[in-house]
Parts: C-alpha cells; structure tokens; sequence
C-alpha cells in the first residue's frame, strides 16, 4: 500500500509530520483510505482546552494515478504516476488526550457529531500542494512511501492435525466396511 506524508504548518510557524499507513480500500486501483491526527505545538495556546481545541486531524483517500471525475478523485491505476489526495481537514479535539485506542484508519465519528471536531475543508492536493485554513494552518501533502505486510508463520502442531485427521478417516472407513455383528 502507500503512505503518504503530510505536514502541518501552525500559526506560529512550528512544523508537524507524519507518514501513516492507508489501508487499500481498491486492490485494482490501490485506492486507498486513513486519518492523521496532529497535536498542537508546546506553548502555543497556554490552556490545556484552548491547544485540545485547536488540533488538526485529516482525514482522506489516496490515489495512486489521479483520475478526475468534475472534483470527485478516483484512481486509474495502482502505478503511482500522477498521486492525489482527497482529503478534509478538521480542526478541533481529535481525542488523542483521552488515552483510549482508536482506530487509525478513521476518525472518531462521534467527536464529529458531538461538534468537538469541525470540518474546516475539503480539498483535493498534488504532491507538494498546500492548503492555509483561515487561523493560517497550513497543510501541505509532501508525497508518500510504500509500505508491504507480511507475516511468516509456523506452526508445530500441524503434523499432529494431519495424523488425527487420518486416523479418523480410517476408523471411519474401517467401521463402513467390517459388518455388525452382535455379541452377547
């Protein structure tokens, strides 16, 4: 899959990025979906609710091949030859101070719901194209990596699966072909 990396300017100027994970949501086309989340700066809003206030979460696809359909983005190819991202960008509380897990794939819809996390916009980026919200937040889509999963395993017990599931099959079979006979 891809990764792509987004960096958050604040007003102060202090920087923020971030390359996550988008998990495939088109194996044919390799589009894909995920959520950043970025904390505010140190000392850039002094009270603890005014900087939860203030955090930037963005939430979005990733098309390897941009193909535009008016202003709908959709993937023609999973060759990352011309990579767009959709993305809306919210600012508000992302929940990351509350310590519980969250899905890193997508956003809490309840913090949207309940108006703790406000959409401030929804912009389709080229590599190395930007957005500035209008508190001067600026976020800039600075490309992608690639990322692969792979998991080798092994397990001891299958030959001992193997053997029982024979031994079954010829007591089974055995108990088919020999006829009953009662014994009193």
């Amino acid at each position: 899959g891809f990764a792509p990396t987004f960096t958050v300017t604040f007003p102060n100027g202090q920087e923020r990025t971030q390359t996550v994970p988008f998990i495939p949501d088109e194996l044919q086309t390799m589009m894909s979906s995920g959520a950043i989340r970025f904390d505010t700066p140190a000392g850039l809003y002094p009270d603890a609710d005014e900087r939860r206030n203030h955090q930037i979460a963005v939430e979005g696809l990733f098309a390897p091949t941009a193909n535009f359909h008016g202003t709908l983005l959709t993937s023609a190819s999973p060759e990352p030859n011309d990579p767009y991202v959709a993305i809306r960008i919210y600012e508000g509380d992302t929940g990351l101070d509350t310590g519980l897990p969250q899905n890193v794939y997508a956003l809490d819809k309840s913090l949207i719901d309940q108006g703790r996390l406000q959409q401030r916009a929804q912009v389709n980026l080229a590599e190395g194209d930007s957005h500035t919200l209008a508190d001067g937040t600026q976020v800039r889509f600075d490309g992608y990596q690639r990322w692969v999963s792979v998991q080798v395993s092994h397990d001891p017990a299958q030959i001992w699966v193997l053997v029982s599931s024979i031994a079954m099959l010829g007591g089974l079979l055995v108990s088919l072909l020999i006829r009953r006979r009662r014994i009193w």
